[in-house]
């Protein structure tokens, strides 16, 4: 009988892709054909490279599990919708349930997406784009850890 992989977290550092937008940070537990996603953002200055112990730093210390926070899963057939319910929203806005419907309908996976924004954007053009990049984030990490399993 072969051992089961230890469920390990693991983070991601992203440096702000404009002038005035924050980083964005991802942490993502794999799980059976499941994903556990963080994903939010810090005003620290992060870089890329940055290792995965301080990355986890500014997770543990700023970030907040349930402030968006949705589970979807991958549609049952070609054409129909992955199905999804909130499974917590501290704020008006809904912004993890359809993100992770589309990640849910992108990978065939069932996905716990937790969106931790900033209270304020400044505006609601940069509220967008910061949204904009934390999903094209989201889809090159789980491409690349996709990846890597298939890696001989």
């Amino acid at each position: 009988m072969s051992a089961l992989a230890p469920i390990v977290p693991k983070s991601y550092a992203f440096e702000a892709s404009t002038t005035g937008i924050p980083a964005i940070i991802i942490q993502i537990t794999e799980l059976v054909q499941s994903l556990m996603i963080w994903v939010g953002t810090t005003e620290s200055d992060v870089m890329t490279g940055m290792d995965q112990a301080s990355i986890e730093r500014i997770v543990a210390t700023k970030g907040s599990l349930a402030v968006d926070w949705a589970c979807a899963m991958p549609p049952l057939g070609p054409g129909s919708a992955p199905a999804g319910t909130p499974l917590f929203r501290a704020t008006s806005e809904d912004v993890a349930l359809p993100m992770a419907q589309r990640l849910a309908r992108k990978f065939n996976k069932q996905i716990f997406l937790s969106v931790d924004t900033p209270k304020s954007f400044g505006n609601p053009g940069q509220s967008t784009h910061i949204l904009l990049q934390m999903e094209k984030n989201l889809v090159q990490t789980i491409r690349d850890l996709e990846k890597s399993h298939n890696a001989p």
